[in-house]
């Protein structure tokens, strides 16, 4: 079995009104976005009315298997939520999604999981994209099974296809 390994995505570090478009963050890049504190005084990725697009976040990884974003709503509208798991060629691979109670500022988890994600995004619907704080990121990646065993058969099978052949020659 292959291990894995979960990755956080730590915005901690990062200054309220950061920009963090094209921003690398323990091997995932983001895309659209802004730092802002949620309503429990997390740092957290914003995108704000209107214009907001998704937030996109590419990683440098292949093996990538699953990803995970937390969100929270300013709590005035009911919203609809989604998280798409994309793979090579835009294949849509897995996707989540959740509506949210009106006047509610509760957190709310999403994930999917595929093997080999290339990118994720998540984003907000009507009737107030958005207004929606998103924290607390992580996602997995799985190691290959490494094989030790196959180099010691490979030269096993070949020095007896040789000895064969010498065999066969004298």
């Amino acid at each position: 079995m292959a291990n894995a390994t979960t990755v956080d995505i730590d915005l901690s570090s990062f200054a309220i009104g950061d920009d963090m478009t094209g921003l690398t963050v323990n091997g995932a890049t983001i895309s659209n976005g802004e730092i802002r504190q949620n309503p429990a005084n997390d740092p957290s990725i914003i995108t704000y009315f209107g214009d907001a697009g998704p937030v996109r976040i590419d990683f440098t990884s292949t093996m990538v298997t699953s990803f995970s974003v937390n969100g929270s709503d300013f709590g005035a509208d009911q919203d609809n939520y989604f998280l798409e798991a994309y793979g090579v060629g835009d294949v849509l691979l897995a996707s989540d999604s959740i509506v949210g109670p009106e006047g509610s500022e509760d957190e709310f988890m999403m994930s999917v999981a595929a093997n080999f994600i290339q990118y994720v995004v998540f984003y907000d619907t009507d009737p107030f994209q958005g207004a929606v704080y998103w924290s607390d990121m992580s996602y997995t990646t799985a190691s290959p099974i490494p094989l030790p065993a196959g180099g010691l058969l490979l030269v096993g099978a070949l020095g007896g296809l040789a000895i064969a052949r010498r065999r066969k020659q004298a």
